[in-house]
């Protein structure tokens, strides 16, 4: 696996180049068992800088289990507070049914059908890490985000070098596309 348990990236949010609006986490907190198999918990986290708070108070916190074996999303949860307004939601995937149960707080579960390779959002961004790219080529991977699935679309470029604290490394720069399920354009990079 190219992350490993204790792994934590951190990124700004930003509007522009110059504002940085908040900040982003995203941790591999452990490996535990999970549904006859092994998991990697994840934790990604975001909120703004208090500057940014003060008008716009916002928090999300996502959690995966990422299969460790086959790299396929085992479950994911989202809480989010948007000023006094507080959710949590859920999606268990039971890949032997190819079915996912949605939950969220004040409503109903709903059960939908999903493809053998869906993803949640966050195992999504953990398993494009185990994949070999190539400058040029196209893929997709059907994602289930709050009871609906989308098409993410991937475009793989040329790598190229980028300074972070650490040093210098090569990025692979990915142009990205998301559709909904009646193909109409949901987002983009």
């Amino acid at each position: 696996m190219p992350f490993r348990v204790g792994e934590t990236l951190t990124f700004d949010v930003a509007w522009s180049s110059y504002l940085v609006a908040g900040t982003a986490t995203s941790r591999v907190v452990d490996k535990r068992p999970s549904n006859n198999s092994t998991a990697y918990y994840l934790v990604a986290e975001g909120k703004p800088i208090p500057l940014v708070a003060r008008f716009y108070s916002v928090y999300y916190k996502m959690e995966s289990l990422l299969d460790s074996f086959s790299t396929l999303s085992q479950r994911t949860s989202l809480y989010t507070e948007e000023g006094a307004r507080k959710i949590s939601a859920s999606t268990q995937f039971d890949r032997a049914t190819e079915r996912a149960q949605f939950e969220q707080q004040y409503q109903a579960p709903l059960q939908f059908p999903i493809p053998k390779n869906v993803q949640d959002g966050l195992s999504t961004l953990y398993a494009l890490r185990t994949m070999a790219l190539k400058p040029g080529t196209s893929f997709t991977v059907p994602v289930a985000d709050n009871g609906l699935l989308y098409t993410v679309k991937f475009d793989v470029g040329t790598p190229a070098p980028l300074k972070v604290p650490i040093g210098q490394l090569e990025a692979w720069p990915l142009r990205i596309s998301i559709t909904d399920m009646a193909g109409q354009q949901a987002g983009q990079n």
